[in-house]
């Protein structure tokens, strides 16, 4: 979201006091790039292509109002932390001064690093991590909140989605299933296609991660690692032909690296995704009909780098595969170039034909056509991680349209620290109905809508 129109205006118009003001341009540019106001690549800039420092504090200024709704309240920040306190009035009459006056009264005489100063709270519209992901989120930790007790609003919608009405039914035990495909070691694709592949590290993260939530949603999880594309569709096709009969609804996980319209098996022959979700659709799975059907595919769509809406010129591919290995991440990159038009078509057409009995499904991707997805070889990738600090918190209040429309927010909010690097999760829908996962509810002998402390399990 872009600085608003005052916070322009008061740069704008305190421009040349500002220039006069500030005393250590080096300090001020410094904690910008620590508090990722500014990208590593914009603070050399200003610091370095710059020869004095009335050029580089002008450099600064022209830049900050290109640095989204944030960038005035971290300035303002900054200022305080490095003593700046005139300069830092002159964005907030009084504010700057009144940090002076305090500073000195305590004894202060030296500045304080920005992580030690006490910020002024920049506005927020949402209660999500402002930064993604959050180094404080444990992926290896979930614990879904259920659905409150006295939340009688939630039990209602419980209760009517067994009924033809505007929710999915989701009251069997278990709810569904899921199937995840994990796939990492791609050794075979490297030696046998010379495909340019690597081992995908942090990918077990993701799966263990997606295994625990959905097992506290209720889900019967079955984990399947490193297919081939051939057994990708064996699996697929053994999954189709089960009873379903006995759940409300079926979800597939696939974690790989990809290409448009695809992902790869790990003997580096593509998977078409479309063919994946036809598998389930109402005329080849039919005890799925009228029931969702969830696809999340954590997979790269192709090879550009999305460098956000105010970001430098893109950079070769082999400049930012270095920078990304020193930063511990990985690009899910995919091989070769041909298949780049196919993802053009292949993503228009799943686009548009999610009608009929492409019904009731939906698709999740972790980036959009044509772009590159990261993953961190420690922590698991940006998507994967923002569903399950999503689905913990708002599963017991949201429906999943809702939850995933946070997860594409959450997402947009990553950034490869320092190069500016983005990337921002789509999904397409076919829904018909709202579809709520409802934790910690379940329907007793009786059908009434009980939290699951306060009955005996069953098997229905």
């Amino acid at each position: 979201m872009a600085m608003v129109k005052a916070h322009k205006e008061i740069l704008r118009t305190n421009r040349s006091a500002l220039v006069d003001n500030m005393s250590d341009i080096e300090a001020i540019v410094n904690h910008l790039y620590e508090t990722r106001t500014i990208t590593e690549s914009m603070k050399e800039d200003i610091l370095e292509g710059r020869s004095t420092k009335t050029e580089k504090k002008r450099a600064l200024l022209d830049l900050l109002p290109r640095r989204g709704q944030y960038a005035f309240d971290d300035f303002f920040n900054v200022l305080i932390a490095c003593s700046e306190y005139i300069a830092a009035d002159r964005l907030k009459p009084g504010q700057g001064l009144a940090a002076m006056a305090a500073d000195r009264q305590a004894g202060q005489s030296a500045p304080m690093a920005p992580q030690q100063a006490t910020y002024v709270a920049s506005p927020v519209e949402d209660d999500l991590p402002r930064y993604w992901p959050d180094q404080n989120y444990n992926p290896l930790f979930v614990d879904v909140l259920p659905v409150p007790n006295e939340d009688t609003n939630m039990w209602n919608k419980f209760v009517k989605s067994g009924t033809a009405g505007s929710y999915y039914c989701m009251q069997k035990n278990p709810r569904g299933r899921l199937l995840i495909i994990n796939n990492v070691n791609f050794s075979s694709a490297r030696n046998k296609k010379q495909l340019p592949l690597d081992d995908r590290q942090g990918s077990d993260v993701d799966a263990t991660s997606v295994d625990m939530l959905f097992e506290k949603l209720s889900f019967k999880t079955v984990t399947k690692t490193n297919l081939t594309k051939e057994k990708i569709i064996e699996v697929l096709v053994e999954e189709r032909q089960l009873d379903h009969d006995g759940y409300d609804c079926f979800a597939c996980v696939i974690l790989s690296h990809g290409t448009g319209g695809g992902v790869y098996g790990v003997d580096g022959e593509v998977a078409n995704i479309q063919e994946i979700t036809d598998m389930f659709n109402g005329q080849n799975c039919q005890t799925l009909v009228g029931k969702p059907k969830l696809f999340f595919i954590q997979a790269c769509q192709g090879t550009k780098k999305d460098r956000g809406s105010a970001g430098d010129p893109e950079p070769s591919v082999s400049e930012i595969s270095l920078k990304l290995q020193k930063l511990g991440l990985k690009d899910e990159t995919k091989a070769g170039s041909k298949s780049q038009v196919q993802c053009e078509t292949q993503t228009d057409s799943v686009a548009e034909e999610n009608l009929g009995t492409r019904a009731d499904t939906f698709v999740a991707f972790a980036t959009t056509p044509d772009y590159l997805s990261y993953r961190n070889t420690m922590r698991g990738t940006w998507f994967v991680q923002a569903i399950t600090y999503i689905f913990q918190k708002y599963a017991r209040s949201e429906d999943l349209v809702s939850m995933m429309t946070k997860v594409n927010n959450l997402v947009s909010r990553g950034e490869v620290f320092g190069q500016g690097l983005k990337q921002v999760s789509i999904f397409n829908s076919s829904f018909r109905k709202k579809l709520y996962f409802f934790p910690g509810l379940k329907v007793d002998v009786s059908g009434e809508a009980r939290p699951h402390n306060q009955m005996q399990p069953t098997n229905s």
